[in-house]
């Protein structure tokens, strides 16, 4: 009998993702249920599934169950069956700050969202964060400035790292404590949605969320949208920076944001 992982890796490449009507009836079904259930798949389906276990050992990562996820991965989340973790799986169990922008923001307000991280790690916090360009990049260097541990949700395969100029940083992240997590198993196809669809783990995962730059339709505006569904807090800084802010104004507006207001400029600014 395949085991759990082959069966769900299988199931996966059948289907060409993760169905909701198969997960939906995955959650309603116990590991040793399902561990007893005979599944019919192709037999490449069967065959990819022995590759990706192949490759997951190769490259030390580990598959989490849907049935052993943290609490905040509710339903709501429309969670996936697997769960892909390099580094530590301990901070899934976390929670901390969101921060997200944009990936073209300015140079002050890479600065500003650096300084952020550094000092929300600095009081114990965790920065969640999606491994972008920009916003999402200096996110995590200022949580490891301050030697805090920090999560990076991956658009891409667990197999690969995307952006790879962001490969030495994803290293340090590792070094650091903390994880690359993705949905998508190894030799997954990723599409632009799936970028769009990694932020609601941020906004899950997050306690706050703070939204630093963001461009109209950017995909930070998703990540805050999920925020407000799941009831998290929306924040924005005080200040400007510049022309990468009609999300912002965007989310001030709708009364979906509250502009930060604890400390003085000073205190985020290089």
């Amino acid at each position: 009998m395949a085991s759990v992982l082959c069966k769900l890796l299988s199931c996966y490449n059948e289907a060409g993702g993760w169905r909701r009507g198969f997960i939906r009836r995955l959650l309603k079904t116990s590991f040793r249920d399902f561990e007893q259930e005979e599944l019919l798949v192709s037999v490449q389906a069967r065959v990819l599934a022995e590759r990706q276990i192949g490759v997951l050992k190769a490259l030390g990562i580990r598959a989490l169950y849907c049935w052993h996820f943290p609490d905040w991965l509710v339903s709501d989340l429309e969670p996936p069956a697997l769960l892909f973790v390099r580094g530590s799986v301990d901070c899934l169990w976390q929670r901390g700050w969101g921060v997200v922008g944009s990936r073209k923001a300015s140079v002050s307000a890479c600065s500003w969202a650096a300084n952020f991280a550094r000092r929300q790690v600095s009081r114990g916090q965790m920065i969640v964060s999606g491994g972008a360009y920009g916003i999402d990049g200096a996110a995590h260097q200022g949580a490891l400035a301050a030697a805090g541990k920090t999560v990076v949700w991956l658009g891409v395969a667990t197999d690969r790292i995307y952006p790879t100029a962001h490969k030495p940083l994803f290293a340090s992240v590792l070094a650091g404590g903390g994880a690359l997590v993705s949905e998508i198993p190894p030799f997954g196809i990723s599409w632009p949605s799936h970028h769009a669809r990694r932020n609601r783990f941020i906004a899950g995962q997050a306690e706050n969320v703070m939204v630093v730059s963001a461009e109209a339709r950017s995909g930070s505006l998703g990540t805050a949208t999920w925020a407000n569904k799941l009831g998290r807090p929306v924040w924005v800084p005080r200040e400007r920076f510049g022309a990468k802010e009609r999300g912002v104004q965007e989310l001030l507006e709708g009364g979906r944001a509250r502009v930060w207001q604890h400390s003085k400029p000073s205190d985020y600014m290089a």
